[in-house]
């Protein structure tokens, strides 16, 4: 099932009119029922994990979920429980610093958007060429593996930075949409999973 904009007027600009598949696409995920959203994101997660062993995977950065987005709970254990460098994004200074986690129960501190992030006294920053995988958070997704966020613009800053690494959205079907209206500077992902197999 796709997200879509109704009663989109001709002067609408684009900014407005992502910012109504935002708006649109948040409440959505929101509708999902937490037992659904919690049963999905094992899924998911499961999904990710087969994807990591696949490919033998090492160094991980996955974001911390908040609000009603696919949580990560699941494979942040995985990532600790079998020795890979664990990596969470902190914002500092208007981007992206990607943290390494040895302690999921200590070294986490919340940032004032309402999410946790690692610890910058505890929790050292990790080369950008070194990341093998990164897990991106979403609004919504397209079929094209362009993705609306939150409207900061971290992760297209970011991902360009990270020459080695796979990047790759979470998404419950809902998020999934025909097409996000990318601009001109946003960037594709490589990979989208979700609990529907394709």
């Amino acid at each position: 099932m796709s997200v879509t904009v109704s009663n989109c007027s001709e002067y609408i600009t684009g900014e407005e009119r992502r910012q109504r598949i935002r708006e649109e696409a948040i409440r959505r995920r929101d509708r999902i029922p937490p037992k659904v959203r919690s049963e999905s994101s094992r899924t998911i997660c499961t999904r990710v994990i087969d994807f990591i062993e696949a490919r033998a995977i090492n160094a991980v950065m996955l974001y911390l979920n908040m609000r009603s987005e696919v949580e990560t709970r699941d494979l942040l254990v995985y990532l600790l429980r079998t020795n890979k460098v664990t990596l969470a994004p902190a914002i500092e200074a208007k981007r992206l610093v990607p943290r390494r986690i040895a302690d999921a129960g200590t070294q986490f501190v919340r940032h004032r958007y309402g999410m946790y992030q690692p610890n910058q006294d505890v929790c050292p920053e990790f080369p950008l060429n070194q990341i093998e995988l990164i897990i991106v958070p979403g609004v919504a997704f397209d079929l094209k593996k362009y993705r609306i966020g939150y409207g900061g613009g971290y992760y297209d800053r970011f991902l360009p930075n990270c020459p080695n690494a796979i990047s790759m959205g979470l998404a419950f079907k809902e998020q999934v949409i025909q097409d996000t209206m990318p601009r001109s500077w946003d960037v594709a992902l490589h990979n989208i999973i979700s609990e529907k197999c394709d």
